[in-house]
C-alpha cells in the first residue's frame, strides 16, 4: 500500500489496513544472527561457544549469501543467553539493530516516501526479518497502535526474543525517520522484569507489564511524515531484490522443511497429518504424493519432531516427565518411556541426569 496525501483521510477512518501474514519463515538470511553474534564476540565471549551446537560454522557466519533455519537462530539465541551475564541482554542486542542490518529490505525502507509506506514494506517482507511475530497496524483517531502476537511458544526465550525485537523496531523506526519514534506507551504481555527502568529510559514512555497484548501505541501522524531520504527510483530497485531474495528462500524449501516447521511449532503433541494438510491448503492424498516424492513418510517427520521436543524439555525446563509425555500427546507414559529409549538408548531420567552432569562440568 503506498498512501498519497489525498488518502489519508480515509484511512484515518479504517480501523486495520496493515498486517503481516503470520508465517514463521523456515528459512532466513544469516545477516541478522551475524550481526549479533559479531556484536556478543566482541564482548569476550568466544564466536565458537556461540555457535555450537547450531550447525552453523565461522565460515558461513559471514558469508552473506548463506541461508540458516529458525531453529538454527532459537539454538544460538539460547546460546547467548546462557553465556551472558546481563539478564538485560535482550534490550542491548535490539538497540544493535540499526536499518542497515537487514540489507536491501532496510535500504528500501529507508527510500520509501512516508514511514507508513516504509512500513508497508517491511510488513509485506516480514519473512526476510528476525521476527518471531505477527504484526497489525491499526488507526483509532490521531492515535496509531501496533500490535505484536507470538507466532510460537518461546518458552525460556521469550522475554529476551521479545526485547530483542521490539528494541529493534525502535531503534529502526528512528533511523528510518530520522529522529526517535515518539510513543504514547508500551504495553508487554510478560511480567515486570528486575531492571523497568531501563525500558523506560530506552523508550522514553510509560510501559505496562502483565498486558494482554504486545502493543506499542503512538500519534499517528508519525506514520505520514516525509521521510528525509525518500527516493522513488531507488526504492524501487532495492525492493525488487527484496522480492527475488523472498522467492529465492521460498524455492529452498521442501515440502518436508515445511511438514517440519508446522509440526516444531504447533503446540499439540500427536497431530494429525489431516490437520497439517489443512494448514497447507492441500489434501493428504496430495500431501502423501509429495512426500513420497522426497522419499519421507509424515510419521518419520512426526517422530523427528517429538524426539527433539522431548529433548528440549528435558533439558530446558523442570517439568515433570510424566507433565512432558502428557505434553507431547502420549496416552500414558510408558508409551512415551518406550519411544524415547528408541530414539535414544535411554530412559528420559537418564538422559535428563547426563544433560544436567554435562552443564555443570
Amino acid at each position: 500500500m503506498i498512501v498519497k496525501r489525498g488518502q489519508v483521510s480515509r484511512i484515518l477512518k479504517m480501523n486495520t489496513f496493515l498486517e503481516t501474514n503470520g508465517r514463521l519463515p523456515i528459512y532466513r538470511t544469516i545477516n541478522t544472527i551475524s550481526h549479533i553474534v559479531e556484536f556478543i564476540s566482541s564482548r569476550n565471549i568466544p564466536i565458537d561457544q556461540i555457535l555450537d551446537g547450531s550447525g552453523i560454522t565461522v565460515k558461513e557466519l559471514r558469508d552473506p549469501d548463506k541461508r540458516i533455519k529458525t531453529e538454527q537462530e532459537l539454538k544460538i539465541l539460547r546460546k547467548i543467553r546462557e553465556l551472558s551475564r546481563e539478564p538485560e541482554i535482550g534490550l542491548i542486542l535490539g538497540q544493535q539493530y540499526h536499518i542497515g542490518v537487514h540489507g536491501n529490505l532496510g535500504i528500501a525502507a529507508m527510500f520509501s516516501n512516508t514511514a507508513l509506506e516504509a512500513l508497508d514494506l517491511m510488513m509485506r517482507y516480514a519473512e526476510l526479518t528476525l521476527t518471531f511475530f505477527q504484526y497489525e497496524l491499526t488507526v483509532n483517531g490521531d492515535m496509531a497502535c501496533m500490535k505484536a502476537k507470538e507466532l510460537i511458544d518461546l518458552h525460556d526465550l521469550r522475554r529476551m526474543i521479545c526485547e530483542r525485537e521490539f528494541a529493534s523496531i525502535y531503534r529502526m523506526c528512528g533511523d528510518v525517520i530520522g529522529k526517535p519514534l515518539e510513543l504514547h506507551e508500551v504495553h508487554l504481555a510478560y511480567p515486570e522484569p528486575e531492571y523497568p527502568a531501563l525500558y523506560k529510559e530506552y523508550l522514553n514512555c510509560r510501559v505496562n507489564f502483565n498486558a494482554k497484548d504486545h502493543m506499542f501505541v503512538f500519534k499517528a501522524k508519525q506514520l505520514y511524515m516525509a521521510l528525509p531520504k525518500a527516493n522513488r527510483l531507488m526504492k524501487k530497485k532495492h525492493e525488487e531484490e527484496c522480492h527475488r531474495l523472498y522467492m529465492r528462500l521460498k524455492e529452498l524449501e521442501s515440502v518436508v522443511d515445511k511438514i517440519y516447521n508446522e509440526l516444531l511449532f504447533y503446540e499439540e503433541g500427536q497431530v494429525p497429518m489431516v490437520k497439517i494438510a489443512g494448514q497447507m491448503n492441500i489434501s493428504t492424498r496430495t500431501l502423501r504424493r509429495h512426500l513420497d516424492a522426497e522419499g519421507a513418510t509424515y510419521q518419520e517427520i512426526l517422530s523427528g519432531v517429538l524426539k527433539k521436543k522431548a529433548i528440549d524439555l528435558l533439558a530446558m525446563t523442570e517439568l515433570p516427565i510424566e507433565k512432558i509425555a502428557e505434553k507431547l500427546g502420549y496416552s500414558d507414559t510408558p508409551n512415551f518411556y518406550h519411544a524415547f529409549k528408541t530414539w535414544t538408548g535411554e530412559t528420559p531420567g537418564k538422559y535428563r541426569n547426563a544433560m544436567a552432569r554435562s552443564r555443570n562440568t
